[in-house]
C-alpha cells in the first residue's frame, strides 16, 4: 500500500460492500479469446447497464458471469409478466474478478461489485482475506447449480439477447478505461430526486445562469460551478455557489474567484442544468468543510420532525419539486369533490403525520389556511402513492 493509504476509509467500505452480499448470475457465449481475458484480481468497468437475474439455476450458454453485490437495483417489480428476477448494476460500475472456474464445460466468472464511486480505486492493489471464502463457496455453488434444468424463464431469446454482451470490454474484446467517462455521468437537475443534492456539494454545468448572476467573475472556460444543496425553508430547495468550475478532457477543474460573494441558485432556475455526483471524482471535498457549516448553520431546520419527514421516500411523488417540505394532498370530506391543497410537514409520530396548510381551501372543508392536518399515504391500485386527508363531516 502507498504511504498516504485510507486505512480506515478502506475498512469502512468494506463494510459498506460486503454484509449482504447477494449472488445474481448473467450467463452468455463467451468466445475463448474473450473469456481468458478476464484474469483474477482485474478490475473492469461496464459502460452500460448490468442486467443480472436472482435466479440461480441451470445454465445452456458457456460461461456465466456470477456477481456477488449488495447494491444491485431491484427491478424485478417493474418486469411485465416475464419473471426474470431482474436486478440491475448502474452504468459505469465497477467489478473485481475475483476467480475464473470451469466445470463440466461450463465457466463461471466470479465477480465482486465495487463501490458506485470513486473508492473502487481502493481495491486495484489490495486482496480481501474473503475472497478465498468467496471463491470456494461460489465454485461449490456453481458444481451444483450449472449442472440443473435451467430456469424458463433465463433461456428465452429475449433474456440471453439482454445478457450477450461480454462485462468491461467491447465484443472485440478491449476493455473499457476503468476510469469513467465523467460526461456521461451528467444528469438533468430537473430530473433527479432532491436528495441528490441536500447536504451535497455537486457540480452543476449552468453557465448561462452563472453569466446572470456573476458575468464579471468568470473566464471563458467556465462552464459551471461546485455547489451544495440545500432546503431554504421559504425558498425551497438551494445551491450556494462555493467555486467556479469547467469540465474537459474528463477532468473537473476548479478555481477560486468569488472570495466572500454569496451567490445562490434556486433549484426553479436551473430546468435546463444538469450536475454531476463528485463522488465519482477524486475531488478532496474536506477543503469545503468550513463553508458547508456556515450553511446548515444558517438554513438548517431545528424541527427534527421535519427533517425525518424529508427522508421518507414514499412521500417523493407528493413533493413540489421546488420544495421538498411541502406535499399535494387531497382533503376528502363527505360529499365534496376531493380537492388538492399544499401542506408543509412538520409534525411526526410514531402513527401519525402533519403539517400546516399552505392554501385557503375553495370548498368547506372545515379546515383553513394555516391549520395543522394530517397527511396520509395511500397506495392506488396502479402502485402510485397520493397523500390525502380525511375531514369529518
Amino acid at each position: 500500500m502507498t504511504p498516504d493509504f485510507d486505512v480506515e476509509l478502506l475498512e469502512k467500505t468494506i463494510n459498506e460492500i460486503l454484509p449482504g452480499l447477494t449472488m445474481y448470475v448473467r450467463d452468455v457465449n463467451l468466445a475463448p479469446k474473450l473469456a481468458e481475458k478476464y484474469e483474477p484480481q482485474t478490475i473492469i468497468m461496464e459502460r452500460g447497464f448490468t442486467d443480472a437475474s436472482c435466479r440461480v439455476m441451470g445454465m445452456i450458454t458457456t460461461h456465466r458471469f456470477a456477481i456477488l453485490s449488495n447494491h444491485m437495483a431491484d427491478f424485478s417489480e417493474y418486469e411485465h409478466d416475464t419473471n426474470w428476477g431482474l436486478f440491475v448494476a448502474r452504468n459505469n460500475a465497477h467489478f473485481k474478478v475475483l476467480d475464473i472456474y470451469e466445470y463440466q464445460g461450463k465457466t463461471q466468472i466470479l465477480l465482486l461489485h465495487l463501490p458506485d464511486d470513486s473508492r473502487w480505486k481502493m481495491f486495484e492493489n489490495v486482496k480481501l482475506s474473503v475472497e478465498e471464502q468467496f471463491i470456494e463457496d461460489s465454485r461449490k455453488r456453481f458444481e451444483n447449480k450449472s449442472v440443473q434444468d435451467p430456469v424458463p424463464e433465463l433461456v428465452t431469446e429475449e433474456w440471453l439477447g439482454r445478457c450477450s454482451a461480454p462485462l468491461g470490454m467491447t465484443d472485440s474484446g478491449e476493455f473499457f478505461d476503468p476510469e469513467p467517462l465523467l460526461q456521461s455521468e451528467m444528469h438533468s437537475v430537473k430530473d433527479a430526486n432532491f436528495r441528490e443534492f441536500y447536504h451535497k456539494f455537486v457540480y452543476i454545468e449552468c453557465r448561462d445562469i452563472l453569466e446572470k448572476l456573476m458575468k464579471d467573475f468568470l473566464n471563458e472556460d467556465d462552464t459551471g460551478a461546485i455547489a451544495y444543496g440545500y432546503i431554504d425553508e421559504q425558498a425551497g430547495l438551494s445551491f450556494q455557489i462555493a467555486k467556479l468550475a469547467s469540465l474537459k478532457d474528463n477532468n473537473l477543474y476548479i478555481r477560486d474567484s468569488i472570495e466572500k460573494a454569496m451567490m445562490i441558485m434556486r433549484y426553479g432556475s436551473l430546468e435546463k442544468a444538469s450536475y454531476l455526483d463528485l463522488s465519482l471524482t477524486d475531488l478532496d471535498l474536506s477543503q469545503f468543510a468550513d463553508f458547508e457549516e456556515m450553511i446548515r448553520e444558517s438554513y438548517d431546520t431545528d424541527n427534527d420532525a421535519k427533517e425525518q419527514i424529508r427522508t421518507m421516500s414514499f412521500l417523493d411523488a407528493c413533493r413540489h419539486p421546488d420544495y421538498p417540505d411541502d406535499l399535494a394532498v387531497l382533503l376528502l370530506k363527505g360529499n365534496n369533490q376531493p380537492e388538492q391543497v399544499w401542506v408543509r410537514g412538520n409534525y411526526l409520530t410514531e402513527h401519525e403525520i402533519r403539517g400546516e396548510l399552505l392554501n385557503e381551501p375553495n370548498a368547506d372543508f372545515g379546515v383553513h389556511y394555516g391549520d395543522s392536518i394530517q397527511i396520509v399515504p395511500y397506495k392506488q391500485d396502479d402502485g402510485r402513492i397520493i397523500c390525502v386527508s380525511p375531514q369529518r363531516d
